[in-house]
C-alpha cells in the first residue's frame, strides 16, 4: 500500500506541474528605444507576483514597428502579443483597419488613474483599443544663468508673446538665441508647429474626419506667431539630434529648448556639463492654463490574439506602466497619475539645480488638451519631411507663402489625399 501511495503521489505532482505549464501563457512584448532595457530590469518583479506569465521582451526599432506591425496584422499571425506604439496615430490607424484588440472593460474601470490626453491617445471612435503608457507633455527648458544675467523673470513669460520679448531681451543682453529654430525643415512643425496648435485647441480634422484645417483661426494665429519669431531673430538655425544642435545645448547658444518633458533624459544625456543651470517651467501659451504635447505612447494587443493572452498582455502593460514597482521614469513620463505622490516625484534634481521637475510636469500634464481629433490620414499629411503641412509651414518662415496660402493648399492637398 506504501509504494501505491508514494507512486500515486508522485503522479498527482507530476500531473499538477504539466498543467500549470499548460495554462503557462508565453507573451512577446515589441519595444523600441529605451524601452526593452527598462522592461528588462522589471521582469523579475513581474513574474514574481505573476510565475504563470512568461515574458518575453524583443527590441524592435521605431522605425520598423509599423511595417511589421501592419504586416502580422494583415497576416493574421505572428508578430508581438503587446507592443509599444505611438499614442492616437498609430492606435488610430490599426484600430481603423480593425487590426487591434478591444480593451475597453480593462480600460473604463480605472480610466481616472490617467491623465485624459493619454486616455485621448489610447482610443478610436469612443472606444479603447489601447492601454496607456507614457505621455510628453510640452515644457519650456531654459538657462537660468542666461536668464539671470538678461535679468529676466521666468514667471513672466505666460503667453507666446511673452517669450518672443524675452527672447530679445536675452539676445541683446548675453547675444544668446532663445531657441533652436530649424527653419528650413520639417522638423520646425514636429517641435513647435503641432504642439502649438494642439495646446490652442487648433486641429487638422473636426470629429467627424472632416477637413478644418483652412478653417479654425486659431491655426492662422499659430502661423502667425511662428512668424513673429522668426522675424524677431532670436532662434538658432540647428537641426534637432544633429552635431551642432547638441554643441549649442553643451555650450550655452541657446537659452531655452522647448519639447516633451522626456527630453529631461536626453538633455542630461547630450549635456551633462551644464548640470545645475538647467531649470523647467510650462511652456507659453495661446490659452491660459493649457498645455499641448509632445509626443506619447500606448499599449497595443493584435485583434487575433486569444482572450487569455489579452487579459496577460493587458496585465503586464498595467505592470509596466501604471503601477508602482514598474512605471519606468528616467526620460518616460508616466500617463498614471497617483505615481506623481510618492516620495520620488518630489525630490529635486541635482541636474536641474535642485528643482522638483515632477511637480513641473505633473501639473503640465494634468492641463493638456485633449481634443485633437486623429485619423487614419494624420501621418500621411503631418510628421515626414514631404507631408504637405510640414512642406507648408516651411515655406511660410522661408516667405514663399502668405499663412492662407499654406493653410489653404495644405487642407487643398489632404481633401485630395482622402478624396473629399
Amino acid at each position: 500500500m506504501k509504494k501505491i501511495t508514494i507512486i500515486s503521489v508522485v503522479v498527482i505532482m507530476l500531473v499538477s506541474m504539466i498543467a500549470f505549464e499548460a495554462l503557462a501563457i508565453d507573451l512577446t512584448v515589441w519595444a523600441w528605444g529605451t524601452y526593452p532595457s527598462r522592461l528588462e530590469q522589471i521582469l523579475p518583479d513581474f513574474e514574481a507576483e505573476h510565475p504563470d506569465i512568461n515574458v518575453s521582451i524583443e527590441s524592435v526599432g521605431w522605425s520598423d514597428m509599423n511595417v511589421k506591425m501592419l504586416a502580422a496584422m494583415a497576416a493574421g499571425t505572428g508578430g508581438p502579443d503587446l507592443s509599444i506604439v505611438n499614442s492616437g496615430t498609430h492606435v488610430t490607424q490599426f484600430a481603423h483597419f480593425g487590426g487591434l484588440k478591444d480593451v475597453t472593460k480593462y480600460i473604463e474601470p480605472v480610466k481616472d488613474e490617467y491623465t485624459q490626453g493619454a486616455l485621448n491617445g489610447a482610443s478610436y471612435n469612443g472606444r479603447f483599443y489601447a492601454v496607456p503608457a507614457d505621455v510628453g507633455p510640452y515644457v519650456m527648458f531654459y538657462r537660468k544663468d542666461i536668464f539671470d544675467e538678461a535679468g529676466v523673470d521666468v514667471s513672466d513669460i505666460v503667453t507666446w508673446q511673452d517669450y518672443i520679448e524675452a527672447g530679445k531681451i536675452i539676445k541683446e543682453k548675453t547675444g544668446v538665441a532663445m531657441v533652436p529654430w530649424p527653419r528650413e525643415m520639417y522638423e520646425i512643425s514636429n517641435w513647435f508647429w503641432d504642439s502649438m496648435m494642439r495646446m490652442s485647441g487648433g486641429n487638422i480634422f473636426d470629429k467627424y474626419g472632416n477637413v478644418v484645417l483652412d478653417k479654425l483661426k486659431v491655426n492662422y494665429t499659430v502661423l502667425e506667431t511662428m512668424k513673429d519669431i522668426d522675424n524677431a531673430e532670436i532662434g538658432l538655425n540647428v537641426i534637432p539630434w544633429k552635431a551642432p544642435w547638441n554643441i549649442a545645448l553643451k555650450e550655452g547658444k541657446v537659452a531655452t529648448v522647448l519639447a516633451g518633458a522626456w527630453f529631461q533624459g536626453s538633455l542630461q544625456d547630450v549635456a551633462p556639463e551644464t548640470s545645475g543651470k538647467w531649470r523647467m517651467a510650462p511652456a507659453p501659451t495661446f490659452v491660459e492654463g493649457a498645455a499641448g504635447p509632445f509626443g506619447g505612447s500606448s499599449w497595443i494587443i493584435p485583434v487575433f490574439k486569444s482572450d487569455e493572452v489579452t487579459e496577460a498582455a493587458v496585465t503586464f502593460a498595467r505592470f509596466a506602466s501604471a503601477s508602482n514597482k514598474g512605471v519606468l521614469t528616467k526620460g518616460v513620463i508616466p500617463s498614471w497619475k497617483p505615481i506623481y505622490e510618492e516620495d520620488f516625484f518630489k525630490q529635486p534634481s541635482e541636474f536641474f539645480g535642485g528643482q522638483k521637475v515632477w511637480e513641473v510636469i505633473s501639473e503640465v500634464a494634468d492641463n493638456e488638451i485633449a481634443t485633437f481629433n486623429i485619423t487614419i490620414y494624420t501621418n500621411q499629411v503631418f510628421g515626414n519631411p514631404d507631408s504637405t503641412i510640414n512642406y507648408n509651414v516651411s515655406l511660410v518662415l522661408n516667405g514663399q507663402k502668405t499663412i492662407e496660402e499654406a493653410l489653404r493648399d495644405a487642407a487643398n492637398d489632404t481633401r485630395k489625399i482622402m478624396n473629399q
